[in-house]
């Protein structure tokens, strides 16, 4: 383990992983980790095909935050503005900006505590806060955010481009899906500014994942994944199907945690409660 930028600092072994996230282009992945103590730091490594090489590139102390988990987003043009954002804890409004491949860093502030983010480009970027339901735009590198806009489900679980991560989005086309049961995912083509409501939600499904077809330009599709048991993996296409159809179901016992598009295929992922093991859908 190397540290950057950092003198006299005693390896930090991590205990708990947040998030990770690779480059488009699966040379370069980040890794949020968690001590026992609470640090929270942000490492770097080598992708395939020769993965490892992990390096310290930035900490947060326990003075600063205890507990939490956080979050990373990179550019879907990270190959050519290395441009990333780590959102150090969940549930503040703390922001770290590098455009230097992690190497050199800058502090910003969202207008409220971040639940959620998704990246445009290098300088335009969504946060939501969650729980209120609101969802607001920066286009200027996180410096300054719009006024905040409602899409009208309630507590919000998660955003995403459209196309997704690690495609490039239709300028302005976000999706928004909701925590709770009952309220519709919805979609937004004008940066956040209206929304409009994607036809009835799936039953009982509850803290929804949503992603965007990497032909979505093309074909209007989504995918979301349900964290009810039972349930799993969903796909709708926008003007054009009448509900959602379900594409993969897991065991009863498992929850979906996420889904993922590479290459114009959904991948949804369920971890068996408890365990280490992984379902996918591709």
């Amino acid at each position: 383990w190397n540290g950057i930028s950092f003198i006299d600092m005693p390896p930090i072994p991590p205990t708990a992983i947040s998030d990770v996230m690779p480059s488009p282009d699966g040379s370069v992945v980040f890794m949020a980790c968690l001590d026992a103590t609470g640090i929270h730091s942000l490492w770097r490594g080598n992708g395939l095909p020769n993965p490892g090489g992990w390096e310290l590139v930035h900490i947060r102390s326990a003075a600063q935050f205890t507990g939490g988990t956080s979050l990373i987003r990179l550019s879907p043009e990270y190959g050519t503005d290395s441009t990333l954002y780590w959102f150090d804890w969940m549930g503040t409004t703390n922001i770290r900006k590098s455009t230097s491949n992690g190497q050199i860093w800058s502090g910003r502030t969202a207008p409220a505590a971040v639940w959620d983010a998704c990246v445009e480009s290098a300088d335009v970027l969504y946060v939501t806060d969650g729980g209120p339901g609101n969802v607001y735009p920066s286009t200027n590198g996180a410096w300054f955010f719009g006024l905040p806009v409602g899409p009208g489900i309630g507590a919000i679980n998660d955003i995403a481009m459209a196309p997704s991560y690690p495609s490039l989005p239709v300028p302005g086309n976000i999706l928004a899906a909701p925590a709770a049961a009952g309220p519709p995912c919805a979609l937004s083509t004008d940066s956040a500014a209206t929304w409009r409501p994607l036809l009835s939600p799936v039953a009982g499904a509850t803290v929804v994942q949503i992603i965007a077809d990497a032909d979505y330009a093309n074909n209007n599709t989504v995918y979301i994944g349900s964290a009810t048991p039972g349930q799993g993996i969903y796909r709708y296409e926008i003007g054009t199907s009448s509900a959602w159809e379900l594409i993969d179901a897991f065991p009863g016992y498992t929850t979906a945690w996420g889904v993922a598009v590479f290459a114009r295929a959904c991948t949804g992922l369920a971890m068996v409660e408890g365990t280490s093991i992984l379902y996918g859908s591709w």
